[in-house]
């Protein structure tokens, strides 16, 4: 495993100088595994951040594979501390130079209030600390996962898929339609709703449900739904984000989720 990450960091080095990428599926296949990109999707945020190369990828390494920080080190052959200080240094550079996520952008090629975006809930693990009271620690309880999670909204594009919302780290059993009213109430259209699911039945003044209207716009609004799913399952695929969360801030956990909805939607 070691030898097949030095050997990638190896090749993107190679495309750096060629300006230039032609790899075989196998090898492809072989990138995403390790990194949660294809080569040239690498290259574009190589090419964004004034940082090493290979530090860049053993940040997407991370994000991807989610090694613990001794393995990762030993992946990248420097020490622990090394390694921990350089992951830093990126995120703060990716966090920097990465275009934001744009709220406004749901209205980008799309002159429509009802609906004017997607909205959809999802959990993360975390560990449980079972250390405090349950008091404390049921709020953290996600029905949809059984255990102890992170929730956040993301909210996309109707047509395009591209996130153009995602809100703060909330515990597992905050309600979602009460997170986005709370933080986006302010920043909606007279008149505006968005698209969710069944969950979000009771809030009509917010929300308007895909099987409350009619045959033909729900069909539709099905047809659409794959484009959406296919952009938040590439932030899904990041094995930080699959596993359980080793750590308990939900500041780390949010800062390393909206950087990686912002990589995805600047090479989509």
């Amino acid at each position: 495993e070691t030898g097949d990450l030095i050997g990638a960091m190896t090749t993107i080095e190679h495309v750096l100088h060629a300006g230039q990428y032609y790899i075989h599926d196998t090898n492809e296949r072989n990138w995403r595994s390790h990194f949660g990109l294809s080569a040239a999707e690498t290259l574009r945020v190589t090419n964004l951040i004034d940082c090493n190369v290979n530090h860049l990828l053993w940040f997407l390494n991370y994000l991807k594979v989610y090694p613990t920080f001794e393995r990762g080190a030993t992946f990248a052959r420097v020490t622990k501390n090394t390694y921990k200080k350089y992951l830093k240094i990126v995120s703060s550079h990716l966090n920097e130079k990465l275009p934001a996520i744009s709220f406004s952008n749901r209205f980008k090629d799309w002159n429509f209030l009802v609906p004017s975006c997607i909205m959809d809930g999802t959990d993360f693990l975390v560990l449980e600390d079972r250390r405090i009271p349950w008091s404390y620690r049921r709020q953290f309880y996600s029905s949809k996962l059984g255990g102890a999670a992170f929730r956040y909204i993301i909210g996309t594009h109707v047509e395009t898929g591209e996130i153009v919302y995602l809100s703060d780290c909330y515990p597992g059993a905050a309600s979602e339609p009460n997170i986005i009213i709370e933080e986006l109430n302010d920043l909606m259209e007279d008149g505006e709703k968005f698209m969710a699911d069944r969950l979000y039945r009771h809030y009509p003044d917010h929300f308007i449900v895909a099987d409350a209207v009619d045959n033909e716009y729900t069909r539709r609004f099905n047809s659409i739904r794959s484009k959406v799913e296919r952009r938040i399952g590439r932030v899904k695929k990041f094995g930080i984000f699959v596993h359980q969360y080793r750590g308990r801030s939900p500041t780390i956990h949010a800062r390393l989720l909206f950087i990686t909805v912002r990589i995805i939607n600047y090479v989509c």
